[in-house]
């Protein structure tokens, strides 16, 4: 068993994640070069001005954050698993939908 290393509260990660959102639908992100940005528009982001700057709606960013894995590898250069991270326990504590906590014992949704 792997010792648990917390660095930040689910609360306080609660907040950052709101805030991120905040930032990237107002004022947005620059996006430098032109493949990212027509990749983002494909999936429902908004491009605001000729100097790549992008929008991207909060329901796109939930849909991405639904899709990371539990867990995943890395591997040297032999082939080898190096290393193993396995997702913070806070994203079974915290529905990103709803911005509050899960009750325990309930599924994911």
């Amino acid at each position: 068993m792997q010792p648990e290393f917390r660095v930040l509260t689910p609360d306080t990660i609660a907040r950052i994640i709101g805030q991120e959102i905040e930032i990237i639908q107002s004022p947005g992100i620059k996006v430098g070069t032109p493949e990212p940005l027509e990749l983002l528009q494909s999936f429902g982001a908004s491009v605001i001005n000729s100097g790549g700057v992008v929008t991207i709606p909060e329901e796109l960013v939930l849909n991405c954050l639904d899709t990371v894995p539990r867990s995943f590898s890395l591997f040297n250069g032999d082939g080898k698993r190096d290393q193993r991270y396995t997702r913070s326990p806070f994203w079974d504590q915290y529905d990103l939908w709803t911005r509050h906590a899960r009750l325990p014992g309930l599924p994911e949704p």
